[in-house]
């Protein structure tokens, strides 16, 4: 009796085939995730750079004096200015802790914070929670924190760091600006 030749795959063939399927789309799916994670952070970095650099071209655009750019010394009674910042920068949470411009960590808040409610409302407020009035950026997934420093890093001049943090859903990632401006006579 002749044995008859039949084609096609063995349950073997066919498992282990199924086995490296498995192993290759796992890793696609992996991928594919660690992407989407990845546009989330850019996505949060990107969205706080541009509102860190709005709020820069806002501030700038206010008169030299006005109040929202002033060195908030109501804490300490001393413009103690930006040149004690350690490097590298303060995290939001040392900022809104009181670690911004000075080396004791305690002692300091940022001059301004700007916050915007779900609701749409925003409210800026001192270095001790008083409420201030002044242009206010509706965002409600950032939340907005500047310092001033007079004379900084010459006299006459007035050095800007804006620190924008993104609240929203997704990652919170964290941008810092400085922008220097000189009096305008």
């Amino acid at each position: 009796m002749k044995m008859r030749q039949v084609q096609g795959f063995t349950l073997v063939e066919v498992m282990v085939a199924i086995v490296i399927f498995a192993l290759g789309f796992t890793a696609v799916v992996t991928m594919t995730i660690g992407s989407i994670g990845s546009n989330a952070t850019a996505r949060a970095i990107s969205g706080s750079a541009e509102k860190a650099a709005e709020h820069i071209e806002l501030l700038t655009n206010l008169p030299y004096e006005d109040a929202l750019l002033q060195d908030d010394p109501t804490v300490t009674g001393a413009n103690l200015g930006l040149g004690t910042i350690r490097n590298p920068l303060p995290s939001v949470a040392a900022i809104t802790g009181g670690a911004f411009d000075m080396p004791n960590p305690a002692a300091r808040p940022a001059d301004y914070t700007q916050v915007t409610s779900p609701a749409g409302v925003c409210t800026i407020t001192d270095a001790v929670g008083a409420p201030i009035a002044g242009p206010c950026n509706p965002e409600v997934n950032y939340t907005i924190y500047w310092n001033v420093a007079e004379n900084t890093p010459i006299p006459r001049t007035k050095t800007i760091m804006v620190i924008v943090t993104s609240t929203g859903l997704g990652p919170q990632k964290t941008v810092v600006l400085q922008h220097i401006i000189p009096e305008r006579t």
